[in-house]
C-alpha cells in the first residue's frame, strides 16, 4: 500500500519524527495522532525516489491518547518515542503498539503543556537526548536531558538565540547533535540547524 491507500485512515497525517535505515530504503515514523508508521523507499537504479510501498500503520497503546513528537531507533531496532503532552518517553513495542515508560527526570513534571519533550535522538553509545520545545522563559537555555545506565541526567544546556524553539535533533555520523529549530513568523516559518558537541561545545549554525 502507498500514500495514496492512507487517503481514507483517520490516522495518518501529521507526522512528527522520522528515521531512515542506513541503506535509505526504510522509513519509520511517528504521528502526532499517536500512531507509528513504517514504509519502504522504492528508487530508481540512481537512487532517485520514484515511489512508496508497503506502508503499516500501528496505533501506540496507551490509556489516553499520547502526543508523540519525537522518535529515535537504536542501533538493535528498538524503538523510542518523546510524548508532548504527557512529559515523558516510552519504548515502544513497533509490531503491538505497547510501551513501557522509562523513569523520569525529576523536571518532567514541570514542563510547560504542549511545549515540552520535542526532540529525541540517540547518542553513539545508545544514550538517549531529548530537548523540551520551550525553556520556560527567553533568556532561558534549553536544557538537553541524557539517559543512560537508567537515569536521567543534564549534561549540557544550549543557549537560546533569538526566537527560535526546538522541534527535532538527531545525533550525525560526526557524533555531534544536530538541533533543529523553528519560529513562526506569522506568515509562515523560518528554520535553522545547529551543531553542538555532545558536551555543549562548539555550536556551529
Amino acid at each position: 500500500t502507498g500514500f495514496a491507500g492512507l487517503k481514507s485512515d483517520p490516522r495518518f497525517g501529521g507526522l512528527s519524527g522520522l528515521e531512515m535505515s542506513d541503506d535509505g530504503n526504510q522509513l519509520s515514523a511517528i504521528g502526532d495522532r499517536g500512531v507509528y508508521m513504517t514504509a519502504q523507499i522504492l528508487r530508481n537504479p540512481r537512487g532517485k525516489i520514484t515511489g512508496i510501498t508497503g506502508v503499516a500503520i500501528t496505533d501506540i497503546r496507551e490509556p489516553k491518547r499520547v502526543d508523540s513528537e519525537g522518535l529515535a531507533i537504536s542501533s538493535d531496532g528498538t524503538v523510542y518515542v518523546s510524548i508532548e503532552n504527557k512529559h515523558k518517553v516510552l519504548k515502544l513495542n513497533p509490531t503491538t503498539g505497547t510501551t513501557t515508560e522509562l523513569p523520569q527526570h525529576a523536571d518532567f513534571a514541570g514542563l510547560q503543556n504542549n511545549s515540552s519533550l520535542e526532540a529525541l535522538a540517540i547518542g553513539p553509545d545508545g544514550e538517549l537526548y531529548t530537548i523540551p520545545e520551550r525553556s520556560g522563559r527567553a533568556t532561558r537555555p534549553f536544557p538537553v536531558y541524557r539517559y543512560l545506565n537508567g537515569v536521567w541526567d543534564i549534561p549540557f544546556n544550549i543557549p537560546r538565540r533569538g526566537e527560535f524553539l526546538v522541534v527535532g535533533a538527531d545525533v550525525g555520523p560526526d557524533g555531534r547533535l544536530y538541533v533543529l529549530e523553528r519560529h513562526f513568523t506569522g506568515i509562515g516559518f523560518k528554520s535553522r540547524v545547529r551543531r553542538f558537541a555532545l558536551d555543549g561545545s562548539a555550536e556551529k549554525t
